[in-house]
């Protein structure tokens, strides 16, 4: 009997997802902080969008979270006015809950394609065990049935 080898699909370990800052909105809080109310969609399914918040204190630049750092570094945007963060794109992942969910589009990209080739080369040698397991079946069933058997068995799979 002969095994077929199935790929199986492939899932990425970080799924990023290409996003675009729709708007924002600042809310002034008590104990001199701001929350910060990004916008945001998915480029694939623009109509699904979520709303990413972050707390900061005014006036100083250090008292940013390291989560909301990382979103702006992920839009490859270095100043102050958040105008200009509108239209920008960035990747996201898990929805943005953890410091790390975030990443620039090439960033990601490079993930996904290290993922791809992990995907590609495991493929690769699951083929290569499973053209083995069948080499040895077929001599185990050349040793139990004899030549002539897998002579006829042989030439009819060919």
């Amino acid at each position: 009997m002969r095994k077929e080898f199935v790929l199986p699909e492939f899932k990425p370990t970080f799924d990023f997802k290409a996003c675009r800052i729709l708007s924002y909105e600042t809310v002034d809080l008590p104990d001199d902080c701001v929350s910060c109310r990004f916008l945001c969609a998915p480029v694939k399914s623009p109509k699904g969008t979520f709303y990413l918040e972050f707390v900061a204190r005014k006036g100083s630049a250090g008292s940013i979270s390291k989560r909301f750092q990382n979103f702006i570094g992920s839009t490859r945007y270095s100043r102050t006015d958040f105008d200009d963060l509108i239209g920008r794109y960035f990747a996201v992942k898990e929805g943005g809950n953890r410091e790390g969910d975030f990443a620039t589009l090439e960033h990601a990209a490079e993930c996904i394609e290290c993922d791809r080739a992990r995907y590609v080369a495991s493929m690769a040698y699951a083929a290569e065990c499973t053209a083995e397991e069948q080499a040895e079946a077929d001599i185990a069933a050349y040793f139990k049935t004899g030549i002539e058997a897998y002579a006829r068995r042989a030439a009819r799979a060919a």
